[in-house]
């Protein structure tokens, strides 16, 4: 327990004179002499004297008494002002700093967020950029692949009409073959209807070239003008229009699929 005398248990006495003793107020004037009476006044007078003193002390004792309790009261009541200041003021520096450091944490945290955001966001971009680059190419190599068979579609238009108009194409086709065949003894050419009378007079005046082998011209419904089958005792020639466009046609496919174009 504190010895610090506090406000609210400090009781101040009220002032006080000492009594004196019934026994020194006892007077034995009846059985005493006179100079005994002299006596006893002295002494009466000199008991009052130490009682006025003693009260008078004791009157000085409770005033410093009161002082110094006045005097710690105030004391401990300034430092625990200060004290309580102090603690207010380090309180206050230990919320500024926490805030600080909240603060400091909350935009460092806010600056990883942000660029988390920013780096998936440029993924998320490259993605989509690549997946458009895809698409393009896909794109531009599916339209090399539909140019390519529209132009031979055009081209077999084209060749139609030349075949309709110039005969001597499945002529001249024929001869070449028969020329690279010329080792043969024995030819069957399959033309088309059209074309099969136009070669059988051709044949008949010795124009296909033919090196002395036997040749066999024969009429099939599954040949189109312009085109012929030329069997062989050294192999068979497929030269049908149909056969000659599809080779070209997937040549040309084969090198679109092996060389793609590619974005740099």
């Amino acid at each position: 327990m504190s010895n610090i005398v506090k406000s609210d248990q400090t009781v101040i006495a009220e002032p006080f004179s000492m009594k004196r003793s019934p026994k020194l107020e006892v007077t034995y004037k009846d059985y005493m002499p006179i100079d005994d009476e002299a006596i006893l006044l002295r002494a009466r007078e000199e008991a009052n004297g130490i009682l006025q003193d003693t009260e008078t002390m004791a009157l000085d004792i409770l005033e410093k008494a009161r002082e110094e309790a006045h005097k710690i009261i105030t004391e401990a009541k300034e430092a625990a002002g200060l004290i309580e200041a102090s603690a207010a003021e380090e309180a206050v520096s230990v919320r500024e700093d926490a805030l600080e450091q909240g603060y400091q944490e909350g935009i460092a945290k806010a600056v990883l967020e942000k660029q988390a955001e920013m780096d998936q966001m440029r993924e998320e971009n490259i993605r989509i950029l690549e997946e458009a680059q895809l698409e393009r190419l896909k794109i531009i190599n599916t339209s090399e692949e539909i140019i390519v068979k529209m132009a031979l579609a055009i081209a077999k238009k084209i060749v139609d009409k030349e075949i309709t108009e110039i005969p001597d194409i499945t002529k001249n086709i024929v001869s070449k073959i028969m020329e690279q065949l010329g080792d043969s003894e024995a030819f069957k050419i399959f033309v088309s209807s059209r074309d099969f009378e136009f070669l059988a007079e051709e044949s008949a005046r010795n124009q296909l070239g033919q090196s002395g082998g036997k040749l066999q011209i024969k009429s099939d419904s599954r040949i189109t003008d312009g085109g012929c089958i030329i069997d062989s005792d050294l192999g068979i020639v497929d030269a049908r229009l149909e056969t000659r466009i599809t080779a070209i046609e997937n040549a040309l496919l084969e090198g679109v699929e092996r060389d793609p174009v590619i974005c740099e």
